[in-house]
């Protein structure tokens, strides 16, 4: 046997012997890469777009999440484009990023974040209010994959725990934001005069949730028994807790507090501010129909720096938080970045199927079919 037959049958041999050591002894790095495109290639058929320390995080929950802030801005699906649809979904996997990161780090740390009974309660109650009924309910449970009761008190403790962390490592300096505060005051002092403002109450009904006739139908109900009481603002706030739709409101009388023009949408703004006082009116804006009751109205006036410095200290620190609380989830990303596998191309495909959501109105605590 000539020595060139004898040199590849050595090269042959030690071919086959690391091999056989990198597939099933060691599983080295050619064993690690064919096992990742194999399972980037099931992963992808099964519809998983990442996987957070090995817990998958499928297309279907991205868009669910996607859904839920299209919604709460009054949006559907409709008219957003492939872009846009790309850009919402990076933006849902990097918070689902999050939370599963959050909560991989409060494995073992639970004890030095406590949460009450009464917490969870609370939070439980805010939860179901967002449905019409416990048939909606247990519709978004399945679709979250939330087992009853216990299983949804869990999950709602753990995201008040995972609060409690971030703020740990979020903290603001509120000592030396109030510096930054009379700088801002003296900088913009030409806007520190308070517009017009009007003190309002409102009742609503959501074009997510009702035909223009139902809406019309609810309201002019309410509207009638307005017209022939002795205090409207009392009695709209007993209905809105029965027919509003606005859930930071209706348990507050419908009360939108003071608002000025150009605060919040001006399809809606412009028709208060040509409102009368102690006159209720039913006005449409892009989002529902509202019962509007302008109770007073204030002129303009210059405020002074210490009537406005708490309202600047809070929207200095709020940013500051915004902005405390992006770094560090930023930062966890990076340290954890190996246990991190996202399948960007797969947020480019068409929308999965949608689930439906449903806001709240009268559910005020879980279904007893619910309970353990």
């Amino acid at each position: 046997m000539s020595k060139k037959v004898l040199w590849r049958l050595a090269v042959w041999f030690v071919l086959m012997g690391y091999l056989v050591v990198d597939f099933l002894v060691v599983k080295g790095p050619l064993h690690r890469r064919l096992e990742d495109k194999n399972k980037k290639q099931t992963d992808e058929s099964r519809g998983i777009a990442a996987r957070v320390f090995y817990i998958p995080i499928y297309l279907s929950q991205v868009d669910y999440a996607v859904d839920k802030k299209l919604w709460a801005s009054g949006r559907t699906r409709e008219g957003v484009n492939d872009t846009e649809r790309n850009y919402l979904r990076q933006v849902a996997m990097r918070d689902l990023t999050d939370q599963y990161i959050l909560r991989n780090k409060l494995r073992g740390q639970k004890k030095d974040y406590p949460v009450s009974d009464v917490e969870i309660d609370a939070a439980v109650l805010r939860f179901s209010n967002r449905f019409l009924n416990k048939e909606d309910l247990v519709k978004s449970l399945k679709a979250n994959g939330i087992q009853g009761e216990k299983e949804l008190r869990f999950r709602l403790a753990a995201k008040l725990q995972q609060d409690q962390y971030i703020q740990k490592f979020t903290s603001v300096d509120t000592k030396e934001l109030e510096a930054e505060a009379l700088k801002c005051y003296e900088e913009y002092k030409t806007q520190a005069s308070l517009p017009e403002r009007l003190k309002v109450q409102h009742i609503f009904c959501a074009k997510l949730e009702n035909s223009e006739q139902q809406a019309t139908a609810k309201l002019n109900a309410v509207l009638a028994a307005l017209h022939i009481s002795y205090d409207k603002s009392a009695l709209l706030g007993d209905l809105s807790a029965i027919v509003s739709e606005d859930e930071r409101t209706k348990r507050d009388a419908g009360d939108l507090g003071w608002i000025r023009n150009n605060r919040i949408a001006p399809d809606f703004t412009e028709q208060v501010f040509s409102s009368e006082v102690d006159e209720p009116k039913i006005i449409e804006s892009k989002i529902g129909w509202h019962l509007i009751l302008v109770n007073d109205k204030r002129q303009p006036k210059l405020r002074s720096f210490e009537d406005m410095k708490s309202e600047i200290m809070i929207s200095l620190e709020n940013q500051e938080r915004r902005n405390n609380v992006e770094k560090f989830r930023i930062t966890l990303r990076k340290q954890l970045a190996d246990r991190i596998k996202i399948n960007w191309n797969m947020l480019k495909q068409p929308w999965t199927q949608p689930t439906a959501l449903e806001p709240a109105s009268e559910l005020l605590k879980l279904p007893d079919d619910l309970k353990d």
